[in-house]
């Protein structure tokens, strides 16, 4: 859940600051926490501040952070 609200926080605030031309966050962070658990926040953000919508690459890594997170769950899940 937190990795979700960072990663959505993270999004408006790269959205905000290319709108100004400053410097952002580099695309490997964003791709990091959606892998750390932030896949869903990652996909509001996308689609709430209309950031990082046109790089298709993006929602392969939230797709991918998913299916990965989905998998350990029910390994986990099966384990106990």
């Amino acid at each position: 859940m937190g990795a979700s609200i960072t990663l959505f926080g993270m999004y408006g605030y790269d959205k905000s600051k290319a709108e100004k031309g400053r410097s952002r966050i580099p695309e490997k962070a964003l791709h990091l926490w959606s892998l750390l658990g932030g896949f869903i926040g990652g996909l509001a953000g996308m689609y709430f501040f209309r950031h990082k919508t046109r790089k298709p690459h993006f929602l392969l890594v939230i797709a991918v952070s998913a299916v990965l997170h989905l998998i350990l769950h029910f390994v986990i899940r099966g384990l106990s």
